[in-house]
């Protein structure tokens, strides 16, 4: 399961979640339920209004130590160019890696504003959480985030590794 499938899936209660799940809500009761058959956990299926459809994963493996001088413009033109060649339309990026720690919280609102304003546009982008995520947070919200933990093996449809020395 994909972070955001896990995301998801706590969500709604569930044990699991998978690619192509149904996700409704019920005009009557307010309550978020999931097709049993593809989520594989209990509950009501509310077929009275689809909301979205759980997207398959795609793992961006930021790699190299980025340069001093590099702008969050020019990381996020260099990160949507390369991204706008892999097919991720509809599908969740997760970002992360020994890299990470080179992006301030500025330089991944940057990128994630710039995928999600591309014409085949991802389902959402996500950050791994970090140290930079949790003083970032502590900063402007006062508090710690309810944080979701990896607690066993992801699995993606696609992995790609990212130099960001490159730019």
């Amino acid at each position: 399961m994909t972070q955001t499938q896990k995301i998801i899936a706590r969500t709604l209660g569930a044990d699991n979640i998978t690619d192509g799940a149904r996700v409704y809500i019920s005009e009557n009761t307010d309550a978020i339920s999931f097709d049993e058959k593809l989520c594989g956990a209990y509950g009501r299926l509310f077929l009275e209004e689809k909301i979205f459809t759980v997207p398959a994963g795609v793992f961006i493996d930021l790699e190299a130590p980025l340069r001093n001088d590099v702008t969050k413009e020019e990381i996020a033109g260099y990160i949507a160019d390369f991204i706008s060649k892999l097919d991720v339309e509809g599908r969740s990026l997760e970002f992360g890696g020994d890299s990470m720690t080179y992006l301030t919280m500025d330089d991944r609102f940057a990128v994630a504003e710039k995928l999600l304003a591309l014409e085949k546009k991802p389902f959402c982008v996500i950050f791994e959480y970090d140290y930079i995520t949790a003083e970032y947070t502590m900063e402007h919200f006062g508090k710690k985030p309810e944080t979701f933990y990896n607690d066993g093996p992801q699995s993606y449809e696609q992995v790609v590794t990212l130099e960001l020395d490159r730019i």
